[in-house]
């Protein structure tokens, strides 16, 4: 039976892991594809389509095949200007390499031709990825996201709440220098999303772009809400459970997946960081980029204190008034309830 965890922000002194902790690595890259395909990859779809249960990897705790039948294709997941290409987690000795992901070539459908992310009904066909889980933990899911796009999980059929990171670059205001970053809560029994819980704490009556769940100050930047459309190197965790599968996609698009991570025994807090890199234009000074964590996930440890978060505010105009929408209830800028 599924455990009862609630998605938490974790507040500690300082972030610590478990000697015990283990990691679960799924490299999705030309290389993958290439085993998979049996043809040499290129940045082109592949000939044929590739079958539904083709495994990708098939590790000590857990699974990732295809779920439905695709052409595929590998692309690069790493920010656009280079400024990050590799992710890493706290300072296990391993990363991923965002420089190639695998992609489907059809947008994920529920059963009735609709977005999954709008229904909250499982994809039945499109280009996504699947993990079973053999054992309790953390899915780390990293990507290269639009952020004028949308992003799902379902588990066991059950559309499910999860962390969300990316990089961008457009509006440095943004976060940490551009980080995109919120967290998409459920029920506090298994987490999982109804359009009504949606709308409540967010004020969407669906799973939304990813950009629209951030404070874009439409009067400041002249940024109006879908209008950003920047990509980066991304992190989408989610806590898994054994015995589980899960669907992880986009929603309008396909997902650029270049690695899946179980990570298993975490006892403190886990940073997922995107590394930066000093990039040299022709020209120009070479410009350092700064690393940066996309997000964290946390076990069950001494000086954890879990608390329900749910995403920021979202800044609205209605009648040509700015409304602010947080945990589903409006106010004006004058912080007045409405």
């Amino acid at each position: 039976m599924k455990k009862i965890f609630l998605f938490a922000a974790a507040i500690v002194a300082s972030a610590t892991m478990s000697a015990e902790v283990s990691f679960d690595v799924c490299n999705l890259d030309s290389a993958k594809l290439a085993s998979i395909a049996g043809e040499t990859a290129t940045k082109t779809y592949t000939t044929d389509q590739i079958a539904a249960g083709t495994v990708f990897h098939d590790g000590a705790d857990m699974q990732v095949t295809l779920p439905f039948p695709q052409q595929l294709q590998w692309v690069s997941a790493a920010q656009p200007n280079g400024a990050h290409k590799k992710v890493v987690f706290g300072n296990a000795n391993f990363e991923i390499n965002m420089s190639e992901g695998i992609q489907g070539k059809d947008n994920p459908k529920d059963g009735d031709g609709g977005n999954p992310c709008n229904t909250l009904i499982a994809p039945v066909s499109g280009g996504c990825f699947q993990v079973d889980a053999k054992d309790d933990g953390w899915v780390v899911v990293l990507h290269k996201a639009t952020s004028n796009k949308q992003y799902f999980v379902f588990e066991n059929g059950s559309c499910l709440g999860y962390k969300f990171g990316m990089m961008t670059y457009a509006e440095q205001t943004l976060g940490d220098n551009g980080l995109l970053q919120y967290i998409l809560r459920g029920d506090d029994e298994l987490n999982y999303l109804t359009i009504e819980t949606i709308e409540e704490l967010t004020g969407f009556p669906k799973i939304e772009f990813v950009e629209n769940y951030l404070n874009l100050d439409t009067v400041a930047s002249g940024i109006s809400p879908g209008q950003y459309k920047q990509n980066g190197v991304s992190a989408i965790a989610f806590q898994a459970y054994k015995n589980c599968t899960y669907l992880v996609g986009a929603a309008g698009s396909k997902m650029t997946c270049a690695g899946i991570v179980f990570v298993k025994g975490l006892n403190g807090t886990l940073s997922v960081k995107a590394l930066g890199e000093t990039i040299q234009e022709e020209g120009q000074d070479p410009v350092v980029y700064a690393d940066v964590e996309l997000l964290q996930i946390e076990g069950v440890g001494e000086g954890i204190e879990n608390t329900n978060a749910a995403v920021k505010a979202v800044k609205t105009f209605e009648n040509g008034q700015l409304i602010i929408r947080k945990n589903g209830v409006r106010y004006n800028v004058l912080g007045t309830q409405l």
